[in-house]
Parts: C-alpha cells; structure tokens; sequence
C-alpha cells in the first residue's frame, strides 16, 4: 500500500456499485464536499461573461442533460449555460442526416417539463425557412408552441416571416427570435442594415454563418445596434463561405415535405459533392475547404467588441460523441495544464448516456468528416 497522500485537486475515475459487464459506468469523484465545486477551476476563463445557448433538445436528448447537468453541478457560474435549443421532428423544422421518427406528444410534454425545471432559458427552434400557408395548421408544430407558451423561460427561433406573425398573433407571450438560416436564404450576409432593421424585429437575431468572422461587419454592428441582440454560432461545421447553403436547405425542406420521394435526396447529394462537404477540415490550408468553425483567437477578437450570446449547434453534428466534444471544448478551460481532465471528464461524461454510442472507425476522420447518406 502506497503512502503517498491523495492531492486536494485529485480526481478519480472509479465504478459505481451498480457497473456490469463490459459496460460499466463511471463517476467523477472529488474528495472535495459537493458543494465547493472543486471543478470549478476546469471551466472556461477566457469569456467569463458569455452566455452559452446549447442545442441537442431531443436530437441528443440524454447527451445534452447529462452535459448540462454536470456544467451546472460542478462549475460555479451563474448563467454559463443561459439557454438551451432545439425542437422534435416537425414539418418546421429540418434534419441534416436521417429522418427521426415522430416523437409521442407524452415524450414531448414529459421532456419540456423537465427543461422548465431547469434554470436555463429554452428555445424551441424551428429552422425550416420554407413554411407555407397550409402548413401553419401542424398539429405538432401548435402543440409545440402551446406547450412552450406555458412554460416559465420560453422563446421561439424560427427561420420564416410567415411563421414569426403566425406565433406572435397566436400565442403572443412568446418572444420570437431570427434563426441562421432566416439569414441564410435572405442573402443577409455582410448586409449590416440587414441586421438591424432585423434586431428592431424579433428579441434575438442569430448571424449568417460567413458573417461571424467578419469583424467589419461585427464592429458596425456593435456601434449602430446592441451586442445583446445578436447571436453567434461558434462550431458550425459546414464549409465556411459555402456556395450552397442556401440550395442545400431548399433541398432539405423539400425532403422534410416528401421524405418517400427519392428525388430530393438525390439532389441533396449532388449539392453536397459539388460543394465538396466531404473534405472540409477543420484546419485550414492552402485551398482547402475550411469548415466555418471559430477559433479562440477569432472568438476572442469578437468577445472584445462586447457580443456575448453564443450558440453551440447540435443540428450539423453527427453523433453524442462530436456533440459532446463540440461543447465542451468551448465550455471547458483552454489551459494546456488541464487538457488531460478534459479528455477524462469527456469520456466519463459519454459513458452515462444510456443506449450505446455507436462504434466508429479509429481516427479522428469521424470528428471532422461527415458521412451523408
């Protein structure tokens, strides 16, 4: 037996009594009282005032709580997480990858209740620009916004005018807020005018992606309008300056119509390989396609200018695993001498979700490389 003393800031990975088999889960343990939050120490100091919006609401249900639970659990900051994003399957809202089946309206009420017992700020985002007459009577759509206006910290983000009238004459209490794909299929980028007239609009405006590392555009904005009033998305993963976007949501809402018809996805994947989607990379090199992922340094000059809302994505993000190492990365400290916990407290994290992860190839190819199918 080593008589070696255990150090104050030691954490330890051990099985729980309940671990079985091959899969056994782990717990962070800190000899530390819980309520000190001795992890607190790991968390991000590089933008001590931002308010995180995190995605993943019922897309990556399960990953998400336990993500966000241990954020607020072990990390001592009001507001860290501010908010948290996303919606079921509806005709408002869009899928990247497979179509997710229907979610039962008991499962819907179930997690919405859940959320509202949480201090965070919820979303629910729907993203499809293209919404039509006919489809403001979705059923699933009105229950949505039925159950958010009952709920204590509720807004909605939408990507169509015709959708925003439709809430605020419906079911005014609810604060409606201009999505990126809003921006996205209104050629808003680098149109600062564009932004504030939408800023005097809706409660939140989220920014085009091209947009988020123009700092001309960002510093006009910070003069002429509020900083509180405009969104950022820090890890979109799609090809930065894409020729395509704009093309690749048509071709996603016309498949959300007519998931049967084969003519859709046969247009989606054209699109994507002309774009050449399967070579962004997440480092930029000489005419390599770069993915429209902030860097610290970036984020850092944006910080400084005095935005403060950012939002990590769920949506473009393939699996729990690139979900949990997207947010995290943002949420957790950038201090070389803690790099080693973030890799440990990750891992912990994963192995509580529930149903297995599915197995990837080795490599970080998956963490980089998205798969269409």
């Amino acid at each position: 037996m080593s008589n070696i003393s255990t150090p104050s800031n030691f954490i330890s990975l051990t099985p729980n009594a309940t671990g079985t088999g091959t899969r056994v889960p782990f717990t962070l343990l800190s000899p530390a009282a819980p309520q000190e939050k001795k992890l607190a120490v790991l968390a991000d100091t590089d933008f001590p005032e931002a308010r995180w919006n995190v995605g993943g609401v019922f897309l990556y249900e399960q990953a998400r709580t336990i993500l966000c639970d241990f954020i607020q659990e072990n990390f001592d900051r009001a507001n860290f997480i501010a908010e948290t994003h996303g919606a079921p399957p509806c005709i408002w809202t869009l899928e990247w990858f497979q179509s997710r089946p229907l979610t039962p309206p008991g499962d819907i009420a179930a997690t919405l209740k859940k959320i509202s017992a949480k201090p965070a700020h919820f979303v629910l985002q729907f993203d499809n620009p293209y919404i039509s007459e006919e489809m403001l009577s979705d059923a699933i759509g009105n229950t949505l916004l039925s159950y958010a206006a009952q709920m204590p910290r509720a807004s909605v983000s939408v990507a169509s005018d015709r959708l925003a009238d439709y809430i605020r004459r419906k079911f005014p209490t609810l604060s409606v807020r201009a999505g990126a794909n809003k921006a996205i299929v209104e050629n808003a980028r680098g149109n600062a005018d564009y932004y504030v007239e939408a800023a005097k609009r809706f409660s939140v405006v989220s920014l085009h992606p091209d947009d988020i590392s123009n700092l001309e555009l960002l510093k006009k904005l910070a003069e002429t309008s509020s900083p509180e009033k405009f969104e950022i998305t820090v890890n979109d993963s799609c090809l930065r300056n894409c020729p395509v976007r704009e093309r690749h949501l048509d071709a996603l809402a016309k498949i959300r119509q007519a998931p049967w018809n084969a003519e859709p996805l046969r247009e989606r994947h054209q699109i994507l390989a002309e774009a050449k989607c399967e070579d962004v990379s997440v480092q930029s090199g000489p005419g390599a396609p770069c993915a429209a992922l902030l860097s610290r340094e970036e984020l850092s000059a944006i910080y400084a200018l005095g935005f403060r809302r950012f939002r990590l994505q769920a949506e473009t993000l393939r699996s729990e695993i690139s979900f949990f190492w997207s947010a995290l990365r943002w949420l957790f400290s950038a201090k070389p001498e803690h790099w080693h916990y973030f890799g440990l407290i990750a891992s912990s994290l994963i192995t509580k979700i529930k149903e297995p992860v599915p197995v990837l190839p080795t490599g970080l190819s998956p963490f980089v490389k998205r798969k269409y199918d």
